[in-house]
C-alpha cells in the first residue's frame, strides 16, 4: 500500500492503475472508502476499460446494501458529469451481485432486499435513455437486479449500437426458459436476426441466450431456436462457436445434425480445451465412443487442479454420471 501510495503521489497523472491497486488493497485490509471517493478515483481517467474504474466498482459490489444502492440512484439523478453518470450506472449493475462480504451473505438466499428498489428505480431508463453506454449498463443492472419484464429489453434488440444489442439480448434471455407454447413469439423473432448480427459479440451472447431454451431439456425445444443453435456452433467466430457448443452440451437432446456439430469441435483448433471437453462430453453422454475416447485421452494429460480443463472435465464427468447412456 506504501509502494502504491507512494507511486501515486510521485506521478499522479500516470496511465498506471495505481488508485485501482489501493482500491483493492484497501477492501481486503478492512479499509472501507466512501463510495464519492471511490468514484472520484474512477473518474481521473474516467476509462471504463481501466483498472482505476473496474477496482473502485468491484469495492463497492463487495459491499452490496441498500445504503449503497440509494447513492448510485442519487448520484445518477444529480451526477456532475457524464463519466459520473456512467460510473453510478455501473455501479448499480455491480451492486446487483448483491453479496455483502462485511455481513456473510453469500447471495443464495434469494434476491437482494433492494434489488425491488433498483429496479424500479432503472425501468424508467429503458424508455429515455439516449446514452448508448448508459442504456447498456441500465439492461445489464436491470439483468442483475432479477428483472422479469423481458419483453421490455425487445426494442433495444435492433438498437444501432452493437453494444446496447449485446446487452438486450442478455437481459431477454430469460424469457426463452418458458415452454414453448409461452414463448413470446416477437421475441423469440427478434432473438433469432440477433443470431445472425453482423457483429460476433452479439452473436456470442444469442448462443448464451439459446442456453434457456435448450438446457436439460429432451424436448419441448423450440425447433427454429435449436437450428440457430447449430448454426451458431458452425460460426466464422470462435468465441461464438465456443459459447454455441455450450448451449449444445447443456441440452439433452439428439439429433444428427447435432452430434455433427458437436464432433466437429472435436478438431477445432481455434477453441480452447474447455470447448472440447464440453463437446466430447455432450457425444460421451449421448453414447457416442468419439467423445469418450477424447475425454480419456484429456484426462491422461490432467496432472491437477491448475491444469487447463480441470474444473471443465469435473463438470462433465458430474453429468456423465447422470447419463446411462454414457457407460461412465
Amino acid at each position: 500500500m506504501r509502494v502504491a501510495k507512494a507511486a501515486l503521489a510521485a506521478d499522479p497523472t500516470g496511465p498506471e492503475a495505481r488508485r485501482g491497486v489501493v482500491s483493492m488493497l484497501e477492501f481486503d485490509l478492512g479499509l472501507y472508502r466512501a463510495p464519492d471517493t471511490l468514484m472520484a478515483r474512477a473518474l481521473v481517467h474516467a476509462d471504463p476499460d481501466h483498472a482505476d474504474w473496474e477496482e473502485p466498482l468491484l469495492a463497492l459490489a463487495r459491499r452490496a446494501d441498500r445504503e449503497l444502492v440509494d447513492w448510485a440512484c442519487a448520484r445518477v439523478q444529480d451526477a456532475p458529469s457524464l463519466a459520473a453518470r456512467r460510473f453510478a450506472l455501473d455501479a448499480l449493475h455491480y451492486l446487483g451481485f448483491g453479496i455483502n462480504f462485511l455481513d456473510g451473505s453469500d447471495g443464495e438466499d434469494g434476491e437482494p432486499e433492494f434489488g425491488d428498489i433498483a429496479v424500479a428505480f432503472l425501468r424508467p431508463l429503458l424508455d429515455t435513455e439516449q446514452d448508448p453506454y448508459a442504456l447498456r449498463a441500465v439492461l445489464c443492472a436491470l439483468y442483475m437486479h432479477g428483472w422479469q419484464d423481458h419483453r421490455a429489453a425487445l426494442p433495444h434488440l435492433g438498437h444501432a449500437d452493437a453494444v446496447v444489442r449485446r446487452a438486450a439480448v442478455v437481459a431477454a434471455a430469460g424469457a426463452l426458459a418458458r415452454p414453448v407454447a409461452e414463448l413470446d413469439r416477437n421475441l423469440v423473432a427478434a432473438l433469432l436476426c440477433c443470431a445472425a448480427d453482423p457483429d460476433p459479440a452479439v452473436r456470442r451472447a444469442t448462443a448464451g441466450a439459446f442456453v434457456s431454451a435448450l438446457a436439460h431439456r429432451a424436448a419441448d425445444v423450440d425447433p427454429q431456436i435449436l437450428t440457430a443453435a447449430l448454426h451458431l456452433a458452425d460460426d466464422p467466430a470462435p468465441t461464438v462457436r465456443a459459447a454455441a457448443t455450450y448451449a449444445l452440451y447443456r441440452s439433452r437432446l439428439d439429433t444428427p445434425a447435432l452430434r455433427a456439430a458437436l464432433t466437429d469441435r472435436l478438431d477445432d483448433a481455434e477453441v480452447d480445451i474447455d470447448v472440447l471437453i464440453q463437446a466430447a462430453g455432450a457425444l460421451a453422454a449421448r453414447g457416442d465412443l468419439r467423445g469418450r475416447a477424447v475425454l480419456d485421452e484429456i484426462s491422461r494429460g490432467l496432472t491437477g487442479y491448475r491444469s487447463p480443463g480441470h474444473g471443465t472435465m469435473g463438470d462433465v464427468r458430474h453429468m456423465l454420471r447422470a447419463s446411462p447412456e454414457s457407460g461412465w
